[in-house]
């Protein structure tokens, strides 16, 4: 048994022995395959090294560009056929010898050991030389190539860099996608952004996101389809500041003409723009104020040609703009008058100063005087007229008296107490309301002392104010009681010459009714305010136009979660969980004045949505325009709602099922009925009774 167990084991020590001798074999001829790459890669690479030396060898003489090999003692070893300008230049050929100058740059190279990189410039060409030292053999390569080219579009690049950094207009340039890849200096001082905080940004973040939608399609159609677009816009500088352009875009496009984005120029006109509408205005005023003045003023050349004319002077006329202006005045005026005018107008020449008459046309009688205009040179160029009506000065007594008239008929027509006193409260002046207030409506009034018309416990306060109106020299206004009634009183200084006060004017309203009115309206806010603290239903009132809040209740402030100092006086805030609703909300107020019951998701201060049943309408707090705004919440029956609707739906899919199930019954017991006569008519053909009793079924 020993034997045989052993002859086995060394059969399988043997058959293991193969197969790790089999392993180093396949092993050792994977290792000598790679070698054979390795060696063909070798001989490949080194091939492939001797080409590219045979064709070093012949470079220089192929190539193109200037290639030049200069020794330490500055003697030209070997120049190809395009350096031969440069040998030109330097004045000598292969064997001679460099300028000085370049003799003594090749021995700083071989010194240093580096290479350098210098323009040279021949015939009016720029080439860049690589100058590269071989110290072992003691000469310096020149590798040159023409840049001119290159050269020639980097200075106008530079120029035009500098143009663009130095130019007043705003330029700057996108992509097709708007984003900004150039923002020069002036864009910078005009918006107030630097070029680092815009590069790279979409153009809108300027322009403002509102305005993208329609840029982008001007932009897309005009420029694409028309040309540069010209349009005079107003935006919006960092610190805030209105700045207005006149602008102009253009495609951009590449050598291939395929666009590569967006070029604009903004020239800043804000200044001439004010400018212009500051000289409109000015015109505007002094037409306005020729136009309100009552004189006839005209201007004219010297040859009498009306130039300009207001308002007044043209109606006098009796026609229309177009038929004076332009037009020569002594075509228009009666011979004698024309001739009188022209006569005073040689007169102003002579003198070379205003001259001032009077004369009568058609009852009407004129102060004129005619004033000359003169020219850059100081020459009279023209003729300004002024005319006054001066016939209502013979009526003036009359019109003094029935101005005096009026003005009383104007005092006593005053509802409220008019007086006029001198500071020891004489009546000079009074209208019937203070007679009838203050002396029962006797005719003796002007002339008494108010203090003896008053009591004695009003002297005191009244004294007071005329004492206070004196020393501050303006007027005092403070509130009495008289009888039943109370007054709101206003004394108003009269001075003299010198700026002394001698005299007032009394000036009282009854404002009983008013005082009643603020009480019940205290009462009413009073009344408000108690009843909006303790009801469930949160209350706000928002100020117009700032939208800020003047009001809250204190369920306003639990629905919504806020503390009341985060709320009044702040604008209000974004209440609403679909941003969307607040502009609807909106919408219909603006249409209807007023929103009832309207169900809308709104948030808490935490984020949280709920359902709320809220009213706007307009009102008028602290006498000021104001919203107030209602809301109750309605989460608990939305909830409830949305369950009842689940439950009906439950019921209605049972009830359709149980129909189906009805009718599926039905229709089984007729099948079973029908069956139950086919085999009872059998029955009969074949002489037997019938099976079923169908008499229940007929039925």
């Amino acid at each position: 048994m020993n034997t045989k167990s052993k002859v086995r084991m060394s059969e399988a020590e043997f058959e293991i022995y193969c197969t790790e001798l089999e392993n180093k074999v396949n092993l050792r001829e994977q290792e000598l395959e790679a070698a054979n790459k390795r060696l063909e890669a070798e001989i490949l690479e080194r091939k492939r090294i001797e080409s590219e030396m045979r064709n070093l060898v012949r470079l220089p003489d192929e190539s193109p560009s200037p290639i030049l090999r200069i020794s330490d003692r500055g003697v030209v070893l070997y120049a190809n056929e395009p350096s031969r300008p440069f040998l030109q230049m330097w004045g000598c050929e292969i064997g001679g010898t460099v300028p000085s100058e370049l003799r003594q740059t090749v021995s700083e190279l071989l010194i240093v050991q580096t290479q350098r990189i210098e323009n040279i410039v021949c015939n009016g060409r720029v080439y860049n030389f690589a100058l590269v030292p071989i110290i072992d053999e003691g000469y310096v390569n020149f590798y040159g190539r023409d840049i001119t080219v290159r050269k020639r579009a980097e200075d106008r690049m530079r120029f035009q860099a500098n143009l663009l950094a130095n130019i007043t207009d705003v330029v700057y340039a996108t992509d097709m996608h708007f984003r900004i890849i150039a923002w020069n200096k002036a864009a910078e001082k005009a918006y107030g952004y630097k070029e680092k905080e815009m590069i790279g940004k979409s153009i809108f973040a300027v322009f403002g996101p509102a305005l993208e939608p329609e840029m982008r399609t001007i932009l897309d159609r005009n420029l694409t389809e028309i040309g540069p677009v010209s349009a005079r816009i107003v935006q919006t500088a960092k610190s805030g500041k209105q700045v207005v352009f006149d602008s102009v875009t253009m495609l951009l496009r590449d050598y291939e003409g395929t666009p590569i984005g967006f070029v604009g120029v903004n020239r800043d006109i804000t200044e001439r723009d004010r400018a212009v509408d500051a000289l409109r205005e000015s015109e505007q005023k002094s037409s306005a104020i020729l136009n309100a003045a009552n004189e006839s003023i005209f201007l004219m050349d010297l040859g009498g040609t009306i130039l300009s004319a207001n308002e007044t002077a043209i109606k006098r006329l009796g026609m229309k703009s177009c038929d004076v202006i332009g037009k020569n005045c002594y075509d228009l005026l009666p011979p004698d008058v024309g001739k009188i005018r022209k006569a005073k107008i040689e007169e102003m020449i002579a003198c070379g100063a205003e001259v001032r008459f009077e004369d009568e046309r058609d009852g009407i009688i004129f102060d004129h005087t005619f004033c000359p205009v003169r020219n850059a040179h100081g020459d009279i160029s023209g003729v300004a007229i002024f005319s006054k009506d001066i016939s209502g000065r013979k009526q003036a007594e009359e019109a003094l008296r029935t101005s005096k008239e009026r003005l009383s008929a104007i005092f006593d027509g005053v509802s409220e107490t008019l007086m006029l006193l001198d500071l020891d409260g004489n009546v000079l002046a009074a209208n019937k309301k203070a007679s009838d207030r203050l002396n029962n409506g006797k005719p003796d009034f002007v002339g008494k002392n108010l203090f003896d018309l008053l009591p004695v416990d009003f002297h005191e306060n009244r004294k007071k104010q005329i004492t206070e109106m004196v020393r501050m020299k303006k007027p005092v206004k403070f509130r009495d009681y008289f009888k039943e009634n109370v007054l709101d009183l206003t004394f108003y200084p009269i001075f003299d010459p010198l700026g002394n006060v001698v005299q007032f004017v009394s000036f009282a309203v009854d404002i009983t009714e008013q005082v009643a009115a603020e009480k019940a309206l205290r009462e009413s806010e009073e009344r408000f305010k108690a009843i909006a603290e303790t009801t469930p239903v949160g209350i706000g009132v928002i100020g117009l136009p700032e939208s800020v809040f003047l009001y809250v209740n204190p369920a306003y402030l639990k629905g919504f979660g806020y503390e009341e100092s985060e709320v009044l006086g702040k604008e209000v805030m974004n209440i609403y969980f679909n941003p969307q609703e607040r502009t609807r909300v909106l919408n219909i107020l603006k249409k209807h004045g007023s929103i009832a019951e309207y169900e809308v998701r709104l948030k808490r201060k935490d984020g949280t949505p709920f359902w709320s049943l809220s009213s706007v309408r307009p009102i008028t707090y602290n006498g000021k325009p104001a919203l107030l705004g209602t809301f109750v919440d309605i989460s608990d029956r939305k909830y409830f709602e949305e369950q009842i609707k689940r439950d009906a739906e439950d019921l209605r899919q049972n009830y359709q099922d149980l129909s189906r199930f009805n009718r599926a019954m039905v229709g089984r017991e007729l099948r079973m009925i029908e069956m139950k006569k086919e085999i009872n008519e059998l029955c009969q053909k074949l002489g037997e009774p019938g099976r079923y009793d169908l008499t229940f079924d007929q039925n």
